[in-house]
């Protein structure tokens, strides 16, 4: 008789572990983090029927983009953005006031284009050294000279190298939000794929080169 309590107890002290078990599990599973529900896209229809759109634009403010682009770009009726630096503008600053009286967009390339430490021309002024506030330096202070310069203030920008960090290692920060609440795009570099106007952040807008 005492032996069948016994047997009766363990299996009663059994179940009652796994109800236990259970609930700690099922209480667990309750508490996995929810995927996120996605946005739902407002449907685009391009306009007069067209099927999508080029954007043409051309960094560093490069001599030869008004020596010898500017020419070939207004005889076949091409408006482009040009993504620029101060210190390149006053080497063709009439070129430059030229390009925007006739319709041609200026947009931010930073002051000093920092990139990554890892290609040589920028080990001195290497993303990986900055700050958000050092980078948020560089985008105001490329927009006030700019404005003196060309009378303009972009409103467009395009990463120097394509690259959208500050920092290293666990103190590694996007500087994407800075462009985001100075610009209306932030365009990129060296990506590979178009931008789906339903979904894309033009914050961080893909931007493909061609020669």
């Amino acid at each position: 008789m005492q032996r069948k309590t016994w047997r009766t107890n363990v299996a009663v002290s059994l179940v009652a572990i796994l109800l236990v078990v259970g609930m700690i599990v099922g209480t667990a599973i309750g508490q996995q983090a929810p995927c996120a529900t996605p946005d739902i896209p407002k449907p685009f229809r391009w306009p007069d029927g067209k099927r999508a759109a080029v954007s043409l634009s051309f960094d560093d403010a490069r001599v030869s983009q008004i020596d010898a682009g500017l020419a070939v770009l207004n005889r076949q009726h091409v408006k482009v953005t040009f993504f620029v630096q101060a210190e390149n503008i006053r080497k063709r600053l009439d070129g430059w006031k030229k390009a925007v009286a006739e319709g041609h967009e200026i947009g931010n390339h930073s002051n000093t284009h920092p990139c990554t430490a890892n290609y040589s021309f920028s080990r001195l002024n290497a993303l990986e050294n900055y700050t958000l506030e050092m980078m948020a330096a560089q985008l105001d202070g490329a927009n006030a000279e700019i404005e003196t310069l060309l009378g303009v203030k972009p409103r467009t920008f395009a990463y120097p190298c394509g690259q959208k960090f500050v920092g290293r290692g666990l103190d590694t920060r996007s500087y994407v939000p800075l462009v985001a609440d100075r610009f209306l795009v932030g365009r990129g570099y060296l990506d590979e794929s178009a931008n789906d106007p339903e979904v894309c952040d033009l914050a961080q807008a893909m931007g493909t080169p061609f020669d």
